[in-house]
């Protein structure tokens, strides 16, 4: 079993997110850091996961979310599926529309996350790793016991986003803009697993951060 040190457990339950009971190390980088490759590899070592970019996706794929998209944006919804890569494209040209989209998104994340922890063993990690990408942005630092920030260059970012989503330059940089700057974030953190190398070496960091976290 994976114990969290004491060290690291510096909340309550009334004042964690969700008023989880479980203490929370937060998994944060940027879109297209490597956070994933993080993620697997800290699964494989017996943590538990949350992957808020997981309970997203259920959440568009309810029914009544779909209804929701489909009253904001009809045209993003075809034949009762919700058509991401015009959403996306929304998201980065209507402000308006995009801030009632996670409005209603965002409501609904108490109770699925809430869902997710219910269903972890807690016989084989006595806390969470809670993968959320918008950790900064969204204002949660206060919200978890402590975090964790997989990080990569903005130029490696840029490069990874083009051949993962297939998109020019142009799109991965602006969509990479509308988060706070990855060096930024990095001057901000102290547990820090650098996703520059090849994947050997983050294995290596991933092991050493486990250490360190755990008795």
């Amino acid at each position: 079993m994976h114990k969290l040190k004491s060290s690291y457990i510096k909340l309550t339950q009334k004042n964690r997110l969700h008023e989880c009971p479980f203490p929370i190390i937060a998994l944060t980088g940027s879109i297209a850091t490597g956070k994933s490759t993080l993620n697997n590899i800290l699964q494989q070592h017996g943590l538990q996961i949350i992957d808020a970019d997981k309970l997203v996706k259920e959440i568009y794929s309810l029914k009544q979310s779909i209804e929701f998209i489909k009253s904001c944006v009809p045209h993003a919804v075809k034949k009762e599926i919700i058509q991401f890569k015009i959403l996306r494209e929304i998201f980065f040209n209507d402000q308006v529309i995009a801030n009632k989209i996670e409005s209603y998104i965002y409501g609904l994340m108490p109770k699925a996350f809430m869902d997710a922890a219910n269903g972890l063993d807690f016989k084989k990690a006595d806390f969470i790793i809670y993968d959320v990408p918008l950790l900064f942005e969204k204002k949660l630092l206060l919200k978890v016991d402590d975090f964790i920030l997989c990080y990569a260059s903005e130029e490696d970012q840029v490069e990874r986003l083009c051949k993962r989503d297939q998109i020019d330059i142009k799109l991965a940089q602006k969509i990479i803009k509308t988060q706070m700057n990855i060096e930024l974030k990095k001057s901000k953190s102290t547990l820090i697993v650098d996703n520059s190398f090849e994947l050997k070496n983050l294995e290596t960091q991933a092991k050493s951060l486990i250490q360190q976290l755990t008795t």
